[in-house]
């Protein structure tokens, strides 16, 4: 057979890898030291033998079908070919991988050309591993992540005409063009994470960029000027804050994490990854913790001046006492006495609502139980805390309740107290029996503009205006918390025109 003129004694001398020229019957005619080493035999038990010796018996089948299949085939002019799937067996038993190629030699026989690749496949098994790792990682993030090509945009992105740290401002000013070149990104993958998070009905490439241009909203443009000003910028990890979309169209507050990794010093942005965490609960307990420090300023200034005002007033009378006494009238006397218990008692009251209120959290409300008459002890404070002018007050019914009487007395004043504040002009008190022994207050004004739910919350004043009294936004707060701790329920509801406020207790057991 003709073949390629190659001398075999130069082929074994100069070639770097392993050699071994064979015979037309596949014995060995010679190796090269290299080769020997590698096998671990002797040029002299080398010669003569098989060249199926040197592959695992279980494996013979298939390099022995390629190399008679190589040998009957018109190689004059075929290069030689490598191949990464072959075991050679040691004459200890070991094995290991190799590359082996064959050519034609002038005088009819062959050479046969191997390395130990065995390192290479470990290293492209560790590749191997280490991309299933990642991708069981990117799979099973807790946290939304897509991996997009954004190469495609650099044609556009480079001809852009501000400099690349005033790009985001330019682009929210002309968010157009984002619209326009957004679905050029190429969507190569997103997470569990990140199709849950934008309901997203499929996980294909065109669906998600479909998505990803409806996504953006109308009133904004999410974050795509912050990460392009950071691709101009050479920037590799950058964080931005807006608004994204979902795929039914619903908007979310979100704060992106852009990650572009380094290749040879320069961005890759054929693997760009993007980290979309869903801020809005977040941002409405901010906006919760605002509106409580608000609360808590405008409590303290509610304090101040309810304070202030029963305080004036005590101070006051005891002046006027202290100076005319001896001229003033018995009866005048007694009135003036009244008028400063009575504004004692607001202070009192007011202090022992803030010392309750302290004990809210902790549920620590010191709660004695025993039958309370709820008939005797709403006339009673009637009596006491309400004969000073106010509204008339009609009281039906009787009840008679397990609880705490000094708390159920608070919760009653409280309830009288907003009626008579914030009330109509006339005001009932309903007792009735049953399974539960029932409170209700109940008033004809205009009632509390804002929902149920927000009635009971702290520092929460249902009515403002010129010409209402003060008041500190705890009372139902208050009130509320000291009737769970007396396994008892406060609820509010608007019927027929009228306010109603609803304590229910426990009912004395006969």
């Amino acid at each position: 057979m003709d073949g390629p003129i190659i001398d075999a004694a130069s082929l074994l001398s100069l070639t770097g890898d392993a050699v071994i020229r064979i015979a037309p019957d596949f014995t060995v005619l010679d190796a090269d030291d290299r080769a020997l080493t590698i096998i671990g035999i002797t040029r002299e038990e080398a010669i003569g033998r098989h060249l199926w010796s040197f592959v695992p018996p279980d494996e013979v089948d298939n390099p022995r079908r390629e190399w008679l299949d190589f040998y009957n085939r018109d190689v004059t002019r075929v290069p030689m070919e490598w191949r990464n799937d072959v075991r050679i067996q040691r004459t200890d038993g070991s094995r290991f991988e190799a590359a082996v190629g064959a050519q034609w030699l002038e005088d009819g026989t062959a050479v046969l050309v191997f390395n130990n690749i065995e390192g290479r496949f470990d290293a492209e098994r560790r590749v191997a591993l280490l991309a299933q790792q990642y991708q069981d990682l990117f799979q099973n993030l807790p946290i939304a992540v897509w991996e997009n090509d954004m190469r495609p945009l650099m044609p556009w992105i480079d001809s852009l005409p501000t400099p690349p740290d005033a790009t985001a401002a330019w682009l929210h000013a002309n968010p157009h063009l984002i619209r326009e070149h957004v679905d050029e990104i190429r969507v190569q993958a997103i997470n569990r994470a990140a199709a849950e998070q934008i309901v997203a009905e499929s996980t294909d490439p065109d669906y998600l960029a479909d998505t990803l241009r409806r996504g953006t909203p109308d009133e904004g443009i999410g974050t795509f000027p912050e990460q392009i000003q950071a691709i101009r910028e050479g920037v590799s990890y950058s964080v931005a804050t807006g608004v994204a979309g979902r795929a039914d169209g619903s908007l979310f507050d979100v704060e992106v994490h852009q990650f572009i990794p380094t290749v040879d010093g320069e961005l890759d942005l054929s693997r760009v990854l993007v980290t979309i965490i869903d801020t809005t609960g977040a941002l409405r307990i901010q906006r919760q913790l605002g509106d409580a420090v608000s609360s808590r300023d405008q409590l303290i200034t509610s304090v101040a001046h309810e304070l202030r005002t029963p305080l004036t007033v005590v101070v006051g009378l005891m002046h006027t006492l202290a100076e005319s006494h001896r001229n003033l009238p018995e009866g005048e006397i007694a009135d003036l006495l009244a008028l400063a218990s009575a504004e004692a008692d607001d202070l009192s009251h007011l202090v022992d609502d803030l010392l309750t209120y302290s004990r809210v959290g902790t549920g620590d409300h010191h709660i004695v139980e025993g039958p309370v008459d709820l008939s005797a002890l709403v006339n009673e404070l009637l009596a006491r805390s309400f004969r000073h002018g106010g509204p008339p007050v009609e009281v039906e019914g009787t009840a008679k309740a397990t609880g705490d009487p000094r708390r159920i007395r608070q919760i009653a004043r409280n309830l009288l107290t907003n009626a008579a504040r914030y009330g109509g002009p006339n005001i009932e008190v309903q007792l009735e029996m049953g399974d539960r022994a029932m409170l209700r207050v109940i008033d004809d004004g205009e009632g509390i503009p804002r929902e149920a739910s927000d009635v009971f919350a702290a520092y929460s004043r249902a009515h403002e205006g010129a010409g209402l009294p003060g008041a500190i936004g705890l009372g139902l707060t208050i009130s509320r918390s000291l009737a769970e701790a007396m396994n008892g329920a406060l609820t509010h509801r608007r019927v027929g025109g009228h306010t109603v406020f609803e304590l229910s207790l426990p009912p004395v057991e006969e």
